[in-house]
């Protein structure tokens, strides 16, 4: 399956293909995760600390 790519509203060229935005909502959820994950650990540490 080829990539389509087309400008988005904000001028960058994005694939528009439906798989790569499955894998774009994958990795952003993941992302969110690990900063979630980096977030409580540092909340730890800063409790460890006190």
């Amino acid at each position: 399956m080829f990539a389509k790519i087309e400008p988005n509203k904000n001028g960058n060229l994005v694939d528009s293909s439906v798989s790569t935005m499955r894998t774009t909502q994958k990795c952003n959820e993941i992302k969110t995760g690990l900063q979630e994950e980096v977030l409580a650990i540092a909340s730890e540490k800063e409790r460890v600390s006190e």
